[in-house]
């Protein structure tokens, strides 16, 4: 579930994204590719670009950037640009969770979870392979549940042994998933605690795009939580906006 994303703003219109899949490429290579494909899109060429800001896991391989930012910082900045209300924000990417607590683009406080991969996007690319469906069947069958099942191993490795096992005792399939997400959603709320919980709430990252996974939260959180129109790229956007700023 790995993806680099780009995204270029031009200060006169939209930011203009992209989002290239991860693979056997070198990190820079990836993200190189997603600079040209960015500057293709938005009409510019890629050596004009005045400043390139690296963020995520694998900023400090991308040499031809002009400065790295923490992940924190640049979701905090994008989610501010979107959804201004915005106090509690939840990323929940491919290699880890992360919860901020933000104010008007600045954090405030930051709860990380990164422990057996547990609580992310490769631990459901990991469900996803022993059941045989899809990131979107998943979500899909996830609501057809009726059970409150709930995934207990907080390790992905003991997850899958209690997966096989559920699926060889008979449980429904759409039982098990639902209790995957309602699994995450309860390793990822002693961070919303230990932040302070307030409205509003905002998830971003890949995993965000799921309905099941916004409904699990919601159900142990107890509020509507936020999901802007293009999840994926807040922390490129922030990214982009803090390059923006320096030039300012």
């Amino acid at each position: 579930m790995d993806r680099t994303k780009a995204v270029i703003s031009k200060g006169d219109g939209d930011p203009v994204w992209v989002i290239v899949p991860g693979g056997t490429e070198s990190t820079e290579k990836v993200a190189h590719m997603a600079l040209q494909l960015a500057a293709e899109k938005a009409g510019v060429a890629a050596t004009g670009i005045r400043h390139i800001t690296a963020t995520g896991a694998g900023r400090e391989y991308i040499s031809f950037a002009d400065q790295e930012a923490p992940e924190f910082q640049c979701l905090a900045r994008g989610i501010h640009s979107i959804l201004p209300s915005t106090r509690i924000l939840l990323d929940l990417g491919a290699r880890k969770s992360l919860a901020v607590k933000c104010k008007e683009g600045r954090t405030l406080k930051v709860a990380s979870s990164s422990k057996c991969a547990s609580g992310t996007g490769t631990y459901i690319e990991m469900v996803s392979t022993i059941l045989g469906v899809d990131f979107v069947e998943m979500t899909e069958l996830a609501l057809q549940s009726k059970e409150n099942l709930t995934i207990q191993s907080t390790c992905a490795v003991f997850a899958e042994s209690e997966i096989i096992s559920l699926v060889h005792d008979g449980v429904k399939i759409e039982d098990i998933i639902w209790g995957v997400f309602r699994g995450i959603s309860g390793r990822i709320y002693p961070h919303l605690l230990d932040l302070g919980i307030e409205q509003d709430i905002t998830a971003v990252g890949g995993v965000a795009r799921s309905k099941a996974m916004i409904l699990a939260l919601e159900e142990i959180v107890g509020y509507n939580i936020n999901v802007p129109e293009h999840p994926e790229i807040i922390g490129a956007l922030g990214a982009a906006m803090i390059g923006r700023d320096i030039l300012s």
